[in-house]
């Protein structure tokens, strides 16, 4: 999304401050695959099979180039290029979730804070959130997440979005491996 810094640049203003997280690309790329796997838009395809169709992938749609853009989101250089044209080097601050949020999440977020110009208080560095897991069956995860019959069902029969996501967490927390050996 070459355009995505000029755009948020003109919402919010030149004075902004990004932050980039970023992941080992190969990490990323698994962790995207996963994702999509889970939720069933990659049907039984492997890894290795979903990257080679993001790498020969000559379909022009954005929805499906998006499901198998595994290599391309892990092109760092030119995300973090795209900013320095519309910001100046100190509005943006590069981190890595390895090196730094992993391995030194209290000085990590001692950095955040100084760039933001920040401070909080009794602050959890041990707080983990959206974490990944394997489905136990791919049938209810696809029932979950693919838009068909039980998502129509769950619209009709279950009021507002708050509570038709926490139901669906639940479900995913019934059919996920998380935590177990």
């Amino acid at each position: 999304y070459p355009d995505m810094p000029q755009r948020a640049v003109d919402l919010l203003g030149s004075d902004l401050k990004i932050i980039m997280l970023l992941r080992h690309p190969v990490a990323r790329a698994f962790s995207e695959y996963l994702h999509n796997y889970r939720r069933g838009y990659l049907g039984d395809m492997t890894f290795e099979e979903a990257i080679d169709k993001d790498l020969n992938s000559q379909s022009v749609e954005l929805y499906e180039k998006r499901k198998y853009s595994f290599v391309s989101l892990g092109y760092y250089g030119q995300q973090v290029e795209n900013f320095l044209k519309v910001l100046p080097r100190d509005q943006l601050l590069i981190l890595s979730v390895e090196n730094d949020l992993v391995a030194e999440p209290k000085l990590t977020y001692e950095r955040i804070q100084d760039f933001l110009k920040i401070e909080i208080e009794n602050l959890d560095y041990t707080t983990k959130s959206n974490e990944s897991f394997q489905p136990k069956n791919m049938k209810v995860q696809k029932m979950i997440h693919g838009g068909g019959a039980l998502q129509i069902l769950a619209r009709r029969l279950v009021p507002g979005k708050p509570l038709r996501r926490k139901f669906r967490e639940w479900v995913e927390g019934l059919n996920s491996t998380k935590g177990q050996q």
